[in-house]
Formats: C-alpha cells, sequence, structure tokens
C-alpha cells in the first residue's frame, strides 16, 4: 500500500518537472493508481430488541391498512364477474366462428 502510494508520488513529481508530461506516459498510470476505499461500519444490530419489537410494529402497520366497505366489495365482485361473462361469451363466439370457417374450408373435417 505505502509503495503504491510512493510510485503515485514519484510520478507526479516526474510530470510536473516535465513540461510535456504526456511524453512521459506516466499521466496515464496516475489514473489507473486508486487510494483504498474506506467502508462503512454498519452498527450491529441488537436482535433481541428487534424480536420484542416486531408484533408492536406489525400492529401499527395493520392499524394503518384501509380495508374496502362490504358495499363496495359487493360493486367489485359484480364488475369482475360481468367482465367474465361478457369475456367468455366473446370468446365462445369467437371460437364458434373459426370453426365454421375451418370445417367449411374442409382445413378441419367435422
Amino acid at each position: 500500500m505505502v509503495k503504491k502510494q510512493n510510485e503515485a508520488k514519484e510520478l507526479k513529481a516526474k510530470l510536473k518537472k516535465n513540461k510535456k508530461g504526456v511524453k512521459l506516459g506516466t499521466k496515464n498510470k496516475i489514473n489507473k493508481i486508486k487510494k483504498p476505499k474506506n467502508k462503512k461500519i454498519k452498527p450491529k444490530t441488537n436482535w433481541k430488541l428487534a424480536f420484542r419489537e416486531f408484533p408492536i410494529k406489525l400492529a401499527k402497520d395493520i392499524a394503518r391498512i384501509r380495508w374496502i366497505s362490504q358495499g363496495r366489495l359487493g360493486k367489485s365482485f359484480l364488475f369482475i364477474l360481468g367482465f367474465l361473462i361478457v369475456f367468455a361469451i366473446f370468446y365462445f363466439g369467437l371460437d364458434s366462428l373459426l370453426k365454421l370457417i375451418t370445417t367449411s374450408s374442409h382445413i378441419i373435417k367435422g
């Protein structure tokens, strides 16, 4: 580690002495040498405390939920049921039409 830092200092010094530092080819070497990154140390989790607080946090989250009313639930159910019926009729008609076309053109024997 110290060796790399010394090399970087030497390369910088050479570049300052030489007016045309690009000719030395050391400019790219300086960019390649990187300082080590300091890792962020996370505080240790107190698992016993987290385990005790979990039911309390869960109860608060459940209290925040807004449940749907019975009338609105009924409307949604009827809407979905109607949607399913309409598409069932549509696909039944489409299937019958395609069957009629394919049997009349003798693609499928029926």
